[in-house]
């Protein structure tokens, strides 16, 4: 486990690090600091989302780098493709959102799953590929020809999606496939900072 940890954990860490930069200027964007149509707002935002996506895949990877059949994926970036691929070889691999409680006899934490309102897989792929992808692209000539009017640009969309993937990241674990053993993710602590551990399962999960 302690190999494992010196692997993971800086790499985990910067990769959450990082989701946290680009939801930074997310906010930033929205309220106003840079002097940009609507339009070029919502499609910086929804890029970052997308990036966003990839960096969660790519934590995904990470975390399970011990499944030898994962290295085929070490060149890849498409994050559908990488979370489809893991889905294949360990069901149980996307985060999982949790509640943290302070535990005092035992000394320790007591986790309960979030059970709604976070980005699950089938919102990851949906987001990724369906919404930011789409909204990325130019369109073709004969969607340009028939174009009547520009959508409208909505926001509030766009928080919703940022919310979402801030709750399933805000504490979340994720379980390896030895089912012993636990990535565990603060995307802030005290201090204001990311902070990564690896458990074993039994004592983070009552």
């Amino acid at each position: 486990m302690a190999a494992l940890g010196r692997t993971v954990q800086p790499l985990y860490l910067g990769l959450m690090e990082e989701i946290k930069f680009r939801f930074g200027t997310i906010s930033r964007i929205t309220q106003g600091d840079l002097p940009l149509p609507p339009k070029a707002i919502q499609e910086y935002c929804l890029l970052q989302i997308r990036m966003v996506c990839e960096l969660i895949s790519l934590a995904c990877l990470v975390a399970h780098g011990d499944i030898s059949k994962s290295n085929r994926l070490t060149k890849t970036y498409q994050a559908d493709k990488i979370i489809s691929e893991l889905e294949t070889l360990h069901p149980d691999f996307f985060p999982k959102p949790v509640t943290m409680t302070q535990t005092f006899r035992p000394v320790g934490w007591h986790l309960e799953p979030v059970t709604s309102g976070f980005l699950t897989k089938r919102d990851f792929l949906k987001v990724y590929h369906q919404r930011c992808g789409s909204a990325l692209h130019r369109g073709s000539l004969k969607n340009l020809i028939s174009e009547k009017r520009q959508p409208q640009v909505q926001f509030d969309e766009i928080k919703s999606w940022v919310d979402k993937i801030m709750k399933l990241l805000d504490r979340h674990i994720v379980m390896l496939r030895d089912g012993s053993t636990v990535v565990l993710c603060i995307m802030s602590n005290e201090k204001g900072v990311a902070q990564v551990a690896i458990a074993a399962a039994g004592d983070v999960l009552a």
